[in-house]
């Protein structure tokens, strides 16, 4: 599309967007006015300094914070840390004065495949000349005003009060000399970003969606799909992102946190359960042993059942539960194929010793054609009524049936699908 068609079509759309909505033909007519091709881009011209394009940007560290945007100038770092020099194309991020975030739009529109009026300000194409002004001259000044928002300099560099501040030592006597380096970390909203969208789409894109899809069917995928345990996000602006900045508004806020852990070693008391016959014997019922006293004397001992017991009942439950998956965890980090020749229940088998399916195909067939999550959930509700009667000593009147073993087994069965829906890896 013609440079000068694509820029004046992009404020046309504005106007008939404003249009719609106009209540007198006052209005209209005055919109009309403003609107005028030459007149708003005038105006958007005057208005550039309000906005700034940035990789990094102090309102990611604290939405009230006022020190100054950077949009860096990236050198690669030799030594392969990952880091905002590692993209080879940064989305520049615009902070400033949300009400202006139309001139970011303007620069923003597409004119071929890989050119858009932003690229045209930053060569400074005199082609964009005709379709900022009828008058070059003016032309010119409203172009050099639209590139001034790429412009950062750090020569007037200033921090601010909610801005994090570490103070590095420049040698060995620094702490004498009072000799240190203030180093003002910045949000890397470029890098960010591109983060954000790797994840979506390793997360959420059409062929994944097919691949879920696929398996959930029991049927074949050309490609896998990767499941991304202990994802967090955090929103930044609440409910007006747009105020920490024009990316972050495209994300509705989101920034994805990525687990960052200490190592996580082999516990030396986690043993495979071989000579078990089902997985809540052995170790993990010694490990219950004091949530289940808690339910005989928080629950059952306790006469009312008013929403305060019942309450208690389901985080109690949510705690055995929580129990058990940090068991299960620990032993399913085990090296493969220990549950072979084991007196291990098949379904628990499947749970505990998923890497077994990396070596033996016929036992990975058997473990995708079992529902063995259904079977481990009723297993859990028979094995919770079982534990709560043997502390009573079978009493008849407490006595715990089908209807409390079902209850027990539908908490475990919400407790599985809300792992798989989140990816917590843990069932899988």
């Amino acid at each position: 599309m013609p440079i000068r068609q694509a820029v004046h079509a992009f404020i046309n759309e504005r106007l008939q967007a404003k249009l719609e909505k106009a209540k007198s033909q006052q209005e209209i007519d005055d919109l009309k006015l403003k609107y005028q091709p030459y007149t708003w881009i005038e105006d958007a011209a005057r208005r550039a300094a309000q906005i700034q394009f940035a990789t990094h940007t102090v309102k990611g560290i604290h939405p009230d914070s006022k020190g100054i945007n950077i949009n860096a100038q990236f050198t690669e770092i030799p030594d392969g840390l990952v880091n905002s020099s590692t993209l080879k194309k940064h989305a520049l991020d615009v902070v400033g004065n949300a009400a202006a975030l139309d001139i970011y739009k303007l620069l923003s529109v597409v004119i071929d495949e890989k050119t858009t009026v932003l690229d045209l300000v930053l060569q400074e194409d005199e082609r964009l000349l005709p379709a900022l002004a009828n008058d070059q001259q003016q032309a010119k000044q409203h172009l050099a005003a639209f590139k001034g928002i790429s412009v950062s300099s750090t020569e007037n560099a200033k921090t601010y009060e909610l801005m994090k501040q570490l103070l590095w030592p420049v040698n060995s006597d620094a702490q004498q000399q009072d000799n240190y380096l203030n180093i003002v970390p910045l949000y890397p909203t470029s890098f960010v970003h591109q983060v954000y969208h790797n994840l979506q789409q390793i997360r959420f894109s059409d062929e994944v969606k097919l691949a879920k899809e696929a398996r959930k069917n029991e049927k074949s995928h050309p490609s896998g799909y990767v499941i991304l345990p202990d994802v967090a996000y955090t929103k930044l602006g609440g409910t007006k992102p747009q105020n920490i900045s024009q990316l972050n508004s495209e994300r509705g806020g989101r920034n994805y946190l990525l687990p960052s852990l200490p190592q996580v070693f082999k516990s030396s008391g986690t043993k495979a359960p071989v000579r078990n016959d089902s997985v809540f014997s052995g170790e993990f019922n010694y490990f219950a042993r004091k949530d289940i006293e808690r339910f005989c004397r928080e629950v059952i001992d306790e006469s009312r059942n008013n929403r305060s017991v019942r309450e208690k009942r389901e985080l109690i439950i949510q705690d055995i539960l929580a129990t058990l998956m940090t068991y299960g965890q620990n032993v399913r980090r085990l090296d493969a194929g220990w549950s072979e020749g084991s007196n291990l229940k098949a379904a628990h088998a499947f749970w505990l010793d998923p890497k077994r399916a990396e070596t033996d195909a016929e036992w990975a067939e058997l473990r995708e054609q079992t529902d063995w999550k259904t079977e481990l959930a009723h297993d859990f509700g028979l094995w919770v009524n079982q534990k709560l009667n043997d502390a009573y000593n079978n009493n008849q009147q407490i006595h715990l049936a089908d209807t409390e073993q079902k209850a027990w087994k539908h908490d475990m069965a919400d407790l599985i699908k809300q792992t798989i829906r989140e990816g917590w890896g843990v069932f899988e």
